[in-house]
């Protein structure tokens, strides 16, 4: 029984340190390709904690440490003062944990800490709560780092689903303590529960780890289903304009040719006048923005129009954009969503409704803002505006595909609320 526990003791606290340098480093191959490595990494570290030669705290924090530094120069990747700094640092909050956690149970029972260390009860006990709380505390850090690269935001629900069985796990482990300590129940079912309930815990993150990839996938396919949308939009507002291109070049053949005519026949007052006739009509393409850039053009061209209908004033600060960063895929999907959420809040005004982007591209940055008149006086630190769209569970991900294409790019997105107009800018460098 006690060397089960101490094997489920040692999965939990090296699944904790995995998840503590994966907070901070990247693997070098997906994870599930490391499974065997980390199940070869509870063996030796289980083996080295019970050699006899290794009986003494120092000797055994030492050989522990050794064999996780060694699996983690194998699995991630960085420099190896970082990689040992973040097995020390795991180590050192675990030591911390444990501790904390037999001066609060002292100091809850009013017990010895030789009482703690002599039983073997209260010991496991003891153990089990300090590694489900090391445990909670790792794969939160984990999923805080891993939400904030990727420009994402945990919910309330969210971080309650991550933190509500842990908690009760803990108050369970108290009152086991409790019970073992007053002599009511045999020992060896204290342990099991003890054992059980870790082993719950562990199954429980990688469960929720699991559940939340999937969620992940079916925001990126959603994501995927709104860029495909904003690309066929551009796809067919560069058609329609090659079309109307095409008339136009058609009709002024056709002009051409009368002017032509009248100038060989001497009628010269006569060609005057139809020339001026011909002047006075739209007969060149009458799009707003030309910058260099034929996506650019139609993306803000296209806006532009909508805008208008929505009797939204726009305005355009360019300057010659052919060496716009972007892909024209990534082009399409930044500059559409951004300006898709400006016109639906200035849609939600009475007056005042204005809309002005900027794009400069100069010799080593880009800079790209978008701003627009807003109802919002305040807007917290890592929030998003509230939306209007007829599916509001879409809302956030067109700044969520926005995000994930700056990042490519190492560019970092501001968003800001003052004096009655909402800004997002960048530069990318």
């Amino acid at each position: 029984m006690e060397y089960f526990i101490s094997l489920v003791l040692t999965i939990s606290q090296m699944s904790s340190l995995v998840l503590i340098c994966m907070s901070f480093l990247k693997l070098n191959q997906p994870a599930k390709k490391y499974i065997p490595h980390f199940f070869l990494l509870v063996t030796s570290t289980y083996v080295v904690s019970h050699l006899p030669n290794f009986a003494g705290l120092p000797l055994k924090t030492i050989g522990g440490i050794a064999c996780v530094i060694v699996f983690v120069c194998v699995v991630f990747r960085g420099n190896l003062l970082i990689k040992t700094l973040c097995v020390l640092f795991g180590y050192a909050v675990a030591f911390g944990l444990e501790t904390a956690m037999v001066f609060l149970f002292v100091y809850l029972f009013g017990i010895s800490t030789q009482t703690l260390h002599t039983q073997i009860a209260p010991f496991l006990i003891t153990a089990a709560a300090s590694n489900i709380l090391m445990l909670s505390l790792s794969f939160l850090l984990y999923k805080f780092r891993k939400a904030k690269k990727a420009w994402e935001r945990i919910s309330v629900s969210g971080w309650l689903i991550m933190l509500l069985f842990p908690l009760i796990t803990l108050l369970t482990m108290i009152i086991l303590l409790q019970i073992t300590l007053a002599g009511t129940i045999v020992s060896s079912f204290i342990i099991l529960d003890a054992g059980g309930l870790l082993i719950a815990n562990i199954i429980l993150f990688f469960l929720l780890n699991r559940l939340v990839a999937e969620e992940r996938a079916q925001k990126k396919s959603l994501m995927l289903q709104h860029q495909v949308s904003s690309q066929m939009q551009t796809v067919n507002i560069l058609l329609a304009s090659q079309a109307a291109q095409g008339r136009i070049t058609h009709d002024f053949k056709h002009h051409w040719n009368a002017v032509s005519t009248l100038l060989h026949q001497e009628q010269m007052e006569k060609a005057i006048t139809y020339v001026d006739a011909i002047t006075n009509t739209p007969l060149l393409s009458t799009e707003v923005v030309s910058c260099g850039n034929p996506i650019i053009d139609a993306v803000l061209n296209q806006k532009y129009a909508v805008a208008k209908r929505e009797n939204i004033k726009m305005s355009f600060l360019l300057n010659h954009l052919a060496a716009f960063p972007f892909s024209a895929e990534e082009t399409v999907v930044v500059l559409a969503n951004l300006l898709d959420n400006a016109i639906e809040a200035c849609c939600k005004l009475n007056t005042q409704r204005e809309i002005r982007v900027k794009i400069q591209c100069e010799k080593n940055q880009t800079v790209l803002a978008v701003r627009n008149t807003t109802d919002i006086l305040f807007l917290p630190l890592g929030e998003l505006p509230p939306t209007t769209k007829d599916s509001p569970w879409l809302h956030g991900f067109g700044l969520q595909s926005v995000y994930t294409i700056l990042s490519r790019y190492n560019a970092i997105p501001a968003i800001k609320v003052e004096n009655g107009w909402f800004l997002f800018s960048t530069v990318i460098f």
